[in-house]
């Protein structure tokens, strides 16, 4: 695990009274990780289609006072079959969640066999390589196991 993120792997610490949730940098894909820091990580996909992914960028919606961050709207290219940029839907409306917090993505791993379409058609949308029909059983168990580690390795 890099050095970076070895604060996210202590239980609630210092980081937790002041960081809801953390923006760190690409990793051509949009996914998140629940951390045991209870602080989860919002990893971005890239403008680079290097690696199979499409082109892709996020707006975040935050509170202009408190800075709480409450949702994100993500924009892909297409970039096999367009050059027009289309929008996802929102991270809130897509998974149905009430807020951002580390509970609320919790539930999305809690409730993964329900959401995993949802959460799969989201990943074809940044992977031009990605067949959501070709992930099976043991897919979905190792994305549900990636979403609480806080790197894939």
């Amino acid at each position: 695990c890099p050095q970076q993120y070895k604060i996210f792997e202590q239980r609630p610490n210092r980081l937790t009274n002041f960081c809801q949730l953390w923006l760190p940098g690409h990793i051509h894909s949009d996914e998140f990780r629940l951390t045991p820091s209870q602080v989860p990580l919002m990893l971005a996909s890239s403008l680079s289609p290097i690696y199979g992914s499409n082109p892709s960028f996020r707006r975040v919606k935050y509170h202009g006072l408190t800075g709480e961050i409450f949702d994100y709207d993500a924009y892909y290219l297409d970039y096999n079959n367009s050059q027009t940029w289309k929008q996802a839907l929102s991270f809130r409306e897509a998974f149905s969640l009430p807020d951002m917090t580390y509970d609320s993505l919790h539930h999305i791993v809690d409730d993964f066999q329900r959401l995993w379409k949802t959460f799969l058609l989201r990943q074809h949308a940044y992977n031009i390589e990605l067949v959501p029909e070709a992930c099976e059983q043991q897919c979905l168990i190792d994305w549900k196991c990636t979403l609480q580690s806080i790197s894939r390795k």
